[in-house]
């Protein structure tokens, strides 16, 4: 009965013994599962810096892109005015080129002198 209660307790131990390992064996994989989530954190941080920086520097381009755009539309509105403008004084100058015509020919009837 001794042996047997020997045994029991021994296996108690043991058991205790192999307990005390896997707490063990679990505590550092946590202190070290810690430690890898520090690491994360502290790379972490720069990335968000640098995602930060890429966000605003987006937005700055977004405006440019915006005035970019703005400034073109206003090009093409000059360019079309131009155009009718440009239009108008060929217009003009056929006319005037056909009184010039007329006008030399009305002028050709007089003579000087």
């Amino acid at each position: 009965m001794i042996d047997n209660i020997q045994q029991g307790t021994q296996s108690a131990v043991n058991s205790m013994n192999q307990g005390k390992e896997r707490v063990d064996q679990g505590v550092a994989m946590i202190s070290s599962a810690g430690e890898s989530m520090q690491h994360i954190r502290a790379g972490a941080g720069p990335v968000i810096a640098s995602v930060s920086e890429i966000s605003t520097a987006l937005k700055e381009q977004s405006a440019a892109s915006g005035q970019v755009s703005t400034s073109v539309e206003q090009i093409t509105r000059m360019a079309e005015q131009n155009s009718v403008e440009t239009q108008t004084i060929a217009e003009t100058a056929r006319r005037l080129e056909s009184l010039a015509a007329s006008l030399k020919e009305s002028v050709s009837h007089f003579r000087v002198g």
